[in-house]
């Protein structure tokens, strides 16, 4: 299986803080493919700064503030939206990926992995008869259980790494290199509560 994956993309359309929290789920991915293309897919707002996430091989901008606007126009129709966000996919959609990650819990990213009907989707995804968001079963248990975050020390990072490898322990470290030098991690602290990034 490993042998015939060839391309991957990882959809993270929130802010900075969750594309830095998503490090570990592509160290992850780089470990078990690491001869696939890695692409990860951002909102353009953060497409320069994202070019100093570790182990992605390309970085794709989305327009999400233009999308938003379009399909949040109450004097288009559902077609001419429709057709919008497949001109706003092309560029996208023209390519083959074997595995996408859908790691936001949203509609739009839900959609928008619908587009790509021979990939195998790990995360969210929509239930075809109702449009409910569908869950994974190790996400399901871990979004379950994070409704009592004080109870619980899961953070994001180690969701999102878990779409990979559910065994594995939580995530401890973040990759970055923002400046082209060299490997930069972040260590975090087993208690840490204190970074906050947006």
């Amino acid at each position: 299986m490993k042998n015939l994956i060839k391309d991957i993309l990882v959809i993270q359309l929130a802010k900075m803080g969750d594309i830095l929290q998503t490090t570990p789920l592509l160290y992850r991915i780089r470990e078990k493919y690491p001869e696939a293309g890695l692409a990860l897919l951002v909102d353009s707002t953060f497409a320069e700064v994202s070019s100093g996430v570790q182990f992605v091989d390309e970085v794709i901008p989305f327009d999400l503030t233009s999308i938003h606007c379009v399909t949040n126009d109450s004097k288009l129709s559902l077609f001419e939206k429709y057709t919008y966000l497949v001109e706003q996919l092309a560029p996208v959609r023209e390519r083959r990926f074997d595995i996408i990650y859908n790691i936001n819990f949203s509609k739009m990213t839900a959609i928008l992995s619908q587009f790509f009907r021979d990939s195998m989707i790990i995360g969210y995804r929509l239930q075809p008869k109702t449009g409910a968001i569908l869950k994974t079963g190790w996400a399901g248990l871990i979004f379950h259980l994070m409704r009592y975050r004080k109870m619980v020390r899961f953070n994001l990072a180690d969701l999102w790494a878990s779409y990979e490898n559910g065994l594995s322990k939580p995530a401890r470290r973040l990759f970055y290199d923002g400046n082209g030098t060299g490997d930069i991690q972040v260590d975090l602290p087993v208690d840490s509560p204190g970074i906050g990034l947006q």
